[in-house]
């Protein structure tokens, strides 16, 4: 499963796995480092698709019954991704596009009731909701800003000031004043955004974010903070930020 010895800067070792099972290994270096690799059968999805993907890559739906109620979505998502979130997330990319944000938080919600990781934090998937929204009317995305649920701590609000910047376009002092019109969550994702559009220049983004009231400041600069301090953990789809993200996070 592993080298067994120590590896020369620049070298690589990989294993292909040929059975199914779970498998534990740790770091010969560092001995308090241990893993367990679970190897599982590929599964069919109920969607029609051949194994649902990532949300860091396209989705292949080709077919999904989106008039079933939330209850039924939610009971087939359950049972196709075993309450692995990655699975969920280009479904909900999906059902996002066909029945709106609404029904994709009425989904979210009801999910919460049976998946008790989602329960616990459903940002990512709030993440996912807010992207598509961006993506399906960009042209009104002040004002979905405003509208859509702040549910999942305010994961979706986040996910469409990702797409926004995303887009090349910039938050510049009129934008970041506008926006947001004393809401905290916005103003923290717009804090986010400021750090990945200074090219994580920490100083000029907080300085940004004194364009704003004295007392929707904090917010905004707790999100410059943990940008920088949570960026590898973020997760961001195909054409999203990611890449501008990790060429300044990976030269740091």
């Amino acid at each position: 499963l592993d080298a067994c010895s120590s590896l020369k800067h620049g070298e690589k070792y990989s294993f292909k796995f040929d059975k199914i099972g779970s498998f534990g290994m740790h770091d010969h270096l560092f001995h308090g480092n241990i893993m367990k690799v679970v190897v599982a059968e590929k599964k069919s999805s109920f969607f029609s698709i051949s194994g649902l993907k990532s949300a860091s890559a396209k989705p292949a739906i080709n077919k999904v019954n989106y008039n079933l109620s939330t209850g039924e979505l939610v009971a087939a998502l359950v049972k196709e991704c075993d309450h692995d979130q990655s699975c969920y997330m280009p479904v909900f990319e999906s059902i996002t596009k066909e029945r709106g944000y609404a029904f994709a938080f009425g989904v979210v919600k009801e999910l919460k009731k049976t998946d008790q990781a989602v329960a616990s934090s459903c940002h990512r998937l709030a993440h996912v909701i807010g992207w598509t929204t961006y993506q399906i009317d960009p042209n009104h995305w002040k004002e979905n800003l405003r509208k859509i649920d702040g549910d999942c701590n305010w994961g979706a609000i986040h996910g469409i000031v990702e797409q926004y910047v995303a887009a090349n376009k910039k938050l510049d002092a009129e934008t970041i004043k506008s926006l947001c019109v004393g809401e905290g969550a916005c103003n923290h994702g717009i804090g986010h955004m400021l750090l990945v559009q200074t090219n994580n220049d920490v100083p000029k983004a907080l300085a940004d974010c004194k364009v704003l009231k004295i007392q929707e400041q904090h917010m905004c600069m707790t999100g410059v903070f943990m940008e920088g301090r949570n960026l590898q953990n973020l997760v961001d789809k195909e054409n999203d930020t990611r890449s501008r993200r990790m060429k300044y996070w990976q030269n740091r």
